[in-house]
Order: C-alpha cells, then structure tokens, then sequence
C-alpha cells in the first residue's frame, strides 16, 4: 500500500498539508472536464454523462488519433467491480449507431460550440463513427486502488486488449484555503497484445502512400527522427503513432500517410515528450512548439528532427 504525504515550503518550514474533505467524484468530474489534461493529455471531452444502456458514462473524450475515451469516476476505491462496470460502458458505446452517438452529444458539443466532425477530420478518423471501427480505451479514477489491480489490468491489456489507465488522485488543503491536487497515474508499461486489429496497414504501406503522394521523404525524416531516439512506431489504419521506449500506449507524435496540401499531417504532443523524458514542459514546449495538429512538409520535418535531438540532448546535459 502506498501512503501519501504532502507538505508545503514556505520560506525554511515545511508544513504537512491535511487532506481536504471534499465530494471528490462530483469535483473531480468537473475538474477533468475544464482540464482533461489531469488524466492525459491531448483529450478533448466531447460529452458528459452520456447516456447509454449500462447507464451514464461520466465523461467521453477524443484523443488526437480519434479513439474514443471513457472515462469513469469513482470518489473511492477503484477495484475490479470498476473494471468491470467501464468495461460494459465501453461495450455499449461501442455497439451504438452513428445516429445514437451523435444524437447522445449534441448537446454538450453544441453547448461548448464543437464540431464532431471537424475533431475527427483531424486526425483522419470520420470512420470511427461506424461502430465496427470505433477503438475504445478507458480510464479510472479514484482515491484509493484495490491490491492486485495492475495484475488484472496487465493481463487484460496483454490477453484481451483491453487498455486500462487507471490515475488516483489525492486533494489537500492549505493554509490559505487554497487545494493541492496530487495525481498518481498508472503509467507501466502494459504488454501488447498478439495481434493489434487497429494495425490494419504497416509501415511500408504508409510510406507508399506518402511516396504515391510526393511526401516519402517527409515521411522517411519523421521516421529516422523517431528511430534516432528509439521511440517505438505503432501503425494504424490510416497513419503511424509513435511512442516512448516505455509505453507502447502513449502519443509522443503521429504521422498520417495520406498527404494533405503542403505536406503530411501530423500531431505533437510536447507535453507527452516532457512526461516520459527528463525535460521540463517549458523545454519541450520551446523546442517542439504548442501540442497540436500541424501540416508538416520537408523542411518542417528536417527542422523537427533537429528540435527532437536538441530537446533529448538537452536532457543529457
């Protein structure tokens, strides 16, 4: 069991800060939804208790390769009844139609004035609304985690595809009244299972595209700038993600081989960079610019690989 402890520095006395008493899963809930970086960053919420037959998902989000992300909230234990409880909530999402789907978001989409398919268009990923291509992954919160959960989680990520993260958050109180929100997030590496069914193309196949559409040597930079660092690549159905030596999981960047004017299509996610390398978010930002959505010609990809080895230098230094 793990016992946290937080104390605040001021001046040369620490002070250990109490736990505040707080409705952890109602607070929670809208917390993540101003902020989705809290759980991981790059999500867009894209609805909120989003009715479904096993009941209301607390939070739906998009992340930058348009996988679907259920987000479930617990102000307590996370325990195998929780995985057990997403588990059906992702089945339902997955099984309804593109009308249900829509018809379920519109009005949080209306209400914070986003396009559905415009997120989607950017990532390539409109076919994501046919529920046979919808990928799902999911995400706990709590406070408190059960003994033997990231046995299970492991097992059901490697035998069953079945991708879990599960993040525990702790608040605290200051003096001044102010909150202190200490986030523990399950950040292992999960085995990958036999056979990924989102890997429906290979590599060679994107860079043919990128080639058939005068952009295989874009491609080819992004790929030795990811190589150099030994940053693992992941195809997918319409692009390559490619990710940290530690978690085969998570986005560092994403490359989409159908071309667009000027270039290839891209996604960074500097934040990433600084969470699974030792640099800090300020570093990352400076050297690889603001996380998001970029079309990338040769150039772009050349002063993009001369970044990447300046940031990852920098933390040797």
């Amino acid at each position: 069991m793990t016992t946290l402890a937080v104390w605040q520095v001021s001046g040369t006395e620490p002070r250990l800060l109490a736990s505040a008493q707080v409705d952890l899963e109602k607070q929670l809930e809208e917390w993540i939804e101003r902020q989705p970086d809290l759980v991981q960053f790059g999500l867009t919420i894209v609805g909120r208790q989003v009715r479904v037959s096993a009941g209301p998902i607390d939070l739906l989000a998009l992340d930058p390769q348009g996988r679907w992300c259920v987000i479930e909230i617990k102000r307590d234990l996370v325990d195998r009844n929780t995985l057990a409880q997403v588990q059906d909530y992702a089945a339902c999402l997955n099984e309804m139609s593109e009308e249900e789907l829509r018809a379920a978001l519109a009005t949080h989409l209306r209400d914070r004035g986003l396009d559905l398919d415009e997120l989607l268009g950017k990532c390539q990923a409109r076919d994501t609304l046919e529920p046979n291509n919808r990928e799902v992954v999911m995400f706990v919160v709590g406070t408190r985690r059960s003994p033997g959960l990231d046995r299970l989680i492991r097992f059901l990520a490697g035998r069953h595809e079945m991708p879990f993260q599960v993040t525990i958050f702790n608040v605290y109180e200051t003096s001044q009244g102010d909150r202190v929100l200490v986030r523990e997030a399950s950040e292992d590496e999960l085995p990958q299972p036999p056979e990924d069914r989102w890997q429906s193309s290979s590599l060679e196949s994107m860079r043919a595209l990128a080639e058939k559409g005068g952009f295989g040597e874009v491609f080819d930079t992004l790929g030795s700038a990811a190589a150099n660092h030994a940053l693992k690549p992941r195809p997918r159905k319409h692009g390559v993600m490619y990710s940290p030596p530690t978690n085969g999981r998570r986005c560092l960047f994403t490359v989409w081989a159908p071309p667009q004017a000027g270039g290839l299509q891209t996604y960074v996610s500097s934040e990433t960079f600084a969470e699974f390398f030792s640099v800090t978010q300020e570093q990352a930002v400076r050297a690889l610019g603001k996380s998001g959505y970029r079309v990338m010609g040769l150039d772009d990809a050349r002063d993009f690989s001369a970044r990447l080895d300046g940031l990852l230098a920098e933390r040797k230094a």
